[in-house]
């Protein structure tokens, strides 16, 4: 994953998984400036192809994030221009 700095990452979760959130990280900043349709964008994609409920914030600067996730599912890395913070929780 050229050009992607992990911050943290839960260790169960697939490398071609995460390749996949990349990616889909990288098409939205293509897409879209403002980080809200980013995150957007991103949660509708993971949804549609991991099942429901992602979470997904997007930032540039400092942010703080606390939460709890399925195993399997968080993942936090910069890439291109913003930092991504993705975790998914059980769609009750």
């Amino acid at each position: 994953m050229d050009g992607v700095k992990i911050i943290t990452e839960d260790p169960e979760l697939s490398d071609s998984t995460k390749e996949e959130i990349v990616r889909i990280a990288r098409q939205a900043q293509e897409q879209f400036v403002n980080e809200r349709d980013i995150a957007r964008h991103m949660k509708a994609r993971l949804d549609d192809m991991f099942g429901r409920a992602w979470h997904v914030i997007v930032g540039r600067y400092q942010y703080g994030s606390f939460c709890t996730h399925e195993t399997g599912s968080l993942f936090h890395f910069y890439v291109l221009r913003n930092a991504v913070l993705v975790w998914k929780t059980p769609d009750f």
